[in-house]
């Protein structure tokens, strides 16, 4: 058994943020013909932002793989650009 990227799996990626101490919220955008949601972490002055929480929570677990860094060149050199997928 796996996982899917739905619904169903959000609140289990807000807790792990919550654990994490960040603030979570989400704002609710509305347009003409669209509703958007946006989802925001907050946590010693770092925002971080997505469109749903699972996107939130692996922005979030990238920072905190990768750091200030994140954005180096250097970094960017040991992470492949390509992947096969079998």
């Amino acid at each position: 058994m796996g996982l899917v990227d739905q619904e169903n799996t959000y609140n289990f990626a807000i807790d792990k943020l919550i654990k994490w101490k960040y603030e979570v919220f989400v704002i609710d955008r509305q347009a003409e013909f669209n509703k958007e949601y946006i989802w925001i972490a907050k946590k010693s002055g770092k925002s971080f932002s997505a469109t749903d929480p699972l996107k939130l929570l692996a922005i979030v677990t990238l920072y905190r793989e990768y750091g200030e860094e994140f954005y180096a060149d250097k970094l960017h050199k040991d992470v492949p650009n390509k992947f096969l997928i079998l």
